[in-house]
């Protein structure tokens, strides 16, 4: 089972008000998304008094697979997000907790090695690439053809890898290509090129219709295993919210890249934000797995992951930092380019 504790501080006078919403419009679509209230306590005496009321709900959902089938719903809802905003004019605070069992919430598990700072060096790309319309098997073949020899045709280009995305990439068009540069500015000159239409059709001999791409610096990776055989590799491209806090993005950073410390089923990953203030992504956050088991598997499943670091992520959360516009693709290389 997993357990959901919503938290609700209401204005003074407004608990009774905020609770016949709640049902009114909150409960019937929970229930269609499977979600079952087990517990509910209020404080007592608030109409009276004048106080801020204080009412808990203690929600339940199946399992996991459950769990992220409900959060999927609810994100793309736009009853949910209408709720929320009506509820929150009769509330002083609120919060969503996921809880798990005792057994399972290591907090501090032991901290995998990370790269030394001398190996983060150099510059490095992630494009994402939607073919032109009608492309098949032969025009596809030729665009990865084609990414293959960048280090032989474009300025400063030391690798690159490309895969095709595979089915439940999430806003990344067909392709993703990484690059390593010699430095800042070839990687600058090539991510802007690549944004024009002539970019993408010099590049690419007009079979990309369109390329998004940025550039970036790492932060943090680490190699467990850099001769990993056809590793899946995993890519998230996100966009915290204009206006930010500094402290609550330093905060989700470290709480993102301590991920792999959690979840073993990583086995390389890199972490990096980006500094083109013309970018529309501002982080990236890349993993290789040894299969789709390790993605689908280990990391959705992870009490770290669904329980804690997806608070970022979910739109009903008040800790909410990311744009719902992230795209999440992976596909599988013929080696990894994360070393």
């Amino acid at each position: 089972m997993i357990p959901i504790l919503d938290s609700f501080t209401a204005r003074p006078g407004r608990l009774d008000d905020l609770r016949g919403l709640h049902r009114a419009r909150y409960l019937p679509g929970a229930r269609e998304r499977g979600m079952r209230v087990v517990a509910e306590w209020r404080s007592p005496g608030e109409a009276r008094d004048g106080c801020s009321g204080e009412w808990r709900l203690l929600w339940a959902l199946p399992d996991v697979a459950a769990w992220w089938a409900m959060r999927g719903r609810a994100s793309v809802d736009p009853e949910v997000a209408s709720f929320w905003r009506d509820a929150d004019e009769r509330l002083e605070a609120r919060s969503r907790r996921m809880l798990v069992p005792e057994s399972e919430s290591q907090a501090s598990p032991p901290r995998r090695a990370r790269l030394a700072p001398g190996a983060l060096s150099g510059r490095r790309t992630t494009a994402l690439l939607r073919l032109a319309a009608g492309a098949g098997a032969a025009e596809r073949a030729r665009v990865e053809a084609l990414a293959r020899s960048l280090p032989q045709r474009a300025r400063g280009c030391l690798r690159s890898e490309i895969g095709a995305n595979l089915p439940g990439s999430i806003h990344g068009g067909d392709h993703t290509l990484d690059l390593v540069f010699d430095g800042a500015e070839p990687a600058a000159r090539w991510c802007e090129a690549a944004a024009t239409d002539r970019g993408a059709h010099e590049a690419f001999e007009g079979l990309v219709a369109r390329i998004d791409a940025v550039h970036y610096a790492l932060l943090e990776g680490g190699l467990d295993a850099p001769q990993i055989a056809s590793p899946l590799k995993r890519t998230l491209l996100l966009r915290v919210e204009p206006g930010a806090p500094p402290e609550r993005v330093a905060r989700f950073e470290r709480e993102l890249a301590a991920m792999p410390d959690h979840v073993l089923a990583i086995r390389n990953w890199h972490f990096a934000r980006v500094e083109d203030p013309r970018a529309h992504w501002t982080h990236v956050w890349a993993q290789d797995f040894e299969s789709l088991d390790g993605l689908h598997g280990d990391y959705m499943v992870h009490p770290y992951h669904w329980a804690y670091v997806d608070r970022w992520f979910d739109p009903e959360s008040t800790e909410r930092l990311v744009a719902l516009d992230f795209a999440h693709v992976f596909c599988t290389l013929p080696k990894s380019v994360l070393g």
